[in-house]
């Protein structure tokens, strides 16, 4: 049998210890911890498992709490209702007879999960302190522009609700690289909660640590062992993990 474990969305390791660490106090407090992480043979911590990242904590702050960084105990109670509510498809199904056909799952097969994590916080994200995603880059700018463009490569457009008329793909090139299941939607980086396959296995060796995702079996291996990044020629759809300890 697999044990499951709960794990909060991380893009990376580091960010999974921290996070991991976060969820045990509260913030702007200092808790000292006597907390001693289980150690492999390598002597580093040992995250190896398979572990669930649903949540319905919202990746960014919701802009409604402005800078409030934990829900009291009422407010993440009505977030979270709101939250279940809002994933129901089987509404939206019944309200719009094209997502009827088109939507391919009702909710049986969603797995969004029915709480917020342990720490009330009010989005996933904690540096920026805002709890918000920075601004884009010029340069992501461009490739969301792209992206609606749908000028090749497409990374993460969906087909769905729009005009077929109008839309006739040339080829699948067309297509995004998630729609094709090529690239997972939620397998990262970053690591997100997603209506469904929220799970990710860790497995740890000396020199390496694979992110093995649900969703499309995304393989990510991330070398621990100081070496350099690949040649810049040489590009990858998930990028050019690195990875260090750090405790």
């Amino acid at each position: 049998m697999t044990k499951i474990y709960k794990l909060f969305p991380i893009a990376g390791l580091i960010t999974a210890l921290a996070l991991s660490i976060s969820a045990c106090s509260e913030p702007n407090k200092t808790v000292v911890s006597n907390f001693e992480p289980a150690r492999n043979a390598q002597g580093h911590p040992n995250m190896q498992g398979t572990w669930d990242f649903r949540t319905l904590t919202p990746l960014e702050r919701p802009r409604a709490v402005a800078d409030k960084a934990v829900f009291s105990p009422e407010e993440a109670e009505e977030f979270r209702i709101k939250a279940i509510t809002l994933n129901d498809v089987d509404v939206q199904r019944d309200a719009m007879g094209e997502f009827d056909v088109e939507g391919a799952y009702n909710s049986f097969w969603m797995d969004f999960g029915t709480e917020l994590n342990e720490d009330k916080r009010t989005s996933l994200i904690v540096d920026p302190p805002n709890g918000r995603l920075p601004d884009l880059t010029p340069e992501a700018v461009v490739g969301l522009k792209q992206n609606f463009l749908r000028v090749p490569p497409v990374r993460d457009m969906f087909s769905l609700g729009i005009d077929t008329v109008a839309f006739r793909p040339a080829g699948p090139e067309i297509l995004g690289l998630s729609e094709r299941c090529l690239l997972g939607f939620n397998a990262g980086p970053p690591l997100t909660p997603s209506g469904y396959n929220n799970n990710l296995r860790i497995v740890q060796t000396p020199d390496h640590v694979l992110l093995f995702t649900e969703m499309v079996h995304n393989a990510r291996i991330v070398p621990m062992d100081g070496r350099a990044h690949l040649p810049e020629q040489i590009t990858e759809w998930s990028g050019d993990s690195r990875g260090h300890w750090d405790g």
